[in-house]
């Protein structure tokens, strides 16, 4: 058992690019994949960044990245105010332990003055902005590779024990189902012996739902299926 890290994913605030991203060096929790896109967000992007108030006189510039006992910290570009900078993602301790409720920059993460939980974070700081930018969201490393291979190999004995069955469509037409899915698969409540990792995946899962429950625009989350 030790700490489980997950990769919080980043996306130019623009255009959605994943790769080589620069960070907001004011509020330092928006990204961009170029000084150009930055430029024309900021419109948009000062009315949320913690220090537009301050510095709103100011053209956002570009930052460089330095290296300072290992960690990536953003240092200005001469001449220009500190908004960008290269970021390296870091992981975010989801296990509730030491550490918990960090920011991948260093800093306390609060909600209403109260340390956020880590899957509270993850929920409020990826999952819900990129959703409603992007309608998608991939958690790289969600649970840890030692919890995910355990995963993988209860779902292998689940369907070497032949509990899995041809996937049905919900409007089941005669002769139609296998033409159309090709998945096998079972329902599991989660309380099923040799099934805890899945458990504990499913719960996670329940968690993160949770939170971003009235947070995706105008949608409500009922719940989720079996």
């Amino acid at each position: 058992g030790g700490e489980r890290d997950v990769e919080l994913v980043q996306y130019c605030e623009l255009c959605g690019k994943m790769e080589n991203l620069l960070r907001c060096g004011r509020c330092r929790n928006s990204f961009y994949c170029s000084k150009a896109h930055q430029k024309q967000d900021w419109k948009k992007h000062k009315l949320v960044c913690k220090e537009a108030e301050r510095q709103q006189q100011q053209t956002p510039g570009l930052a460089a990245a330095v290296e300072v006992g290992g960690t990536r910290e953003v240092a200005a570009a001469e001449g220009e105010p500190d908004v960008l900078g290269s970021v390296a993602v870091e992981p975010l301790n989801l296990s509730g332990a030491s550490g918990a409720g960090v920011h991948s920059n260093g800093s306390s993460s609060r909600a209403n003055g109260q340390p956020k939980s880590p899957p509270q974070k993850l929920a409020l700081d990826c999952i819900v902005p990129c959703m409603n930018k992007h309608g998608i969201c991939v958690v790289d490393n969600f649970l840890g590779e030692e919890t995910g291979s355990s995963i993988l190999e209860e779902v292998k004995t689940l369907y070497q024990t032949g509990r899995f069955t041809d996937g049905q469509l919900v409007s089941q037409k005669q002769d139609s189902s296998k033409d159309i899915r090709g998945d096998r698969i079972t329902w599991i409540e989660g309380r099923e012996p040799g099934c805890e990792k899945i458990c504990l995946l499913m719960s996670s899962m329940d968690d993160l739902v949770r939170h971003c429950d009235g947070k995706l625009e105008n949608y409500k989350i009922n719940g989720r299926t079996k």
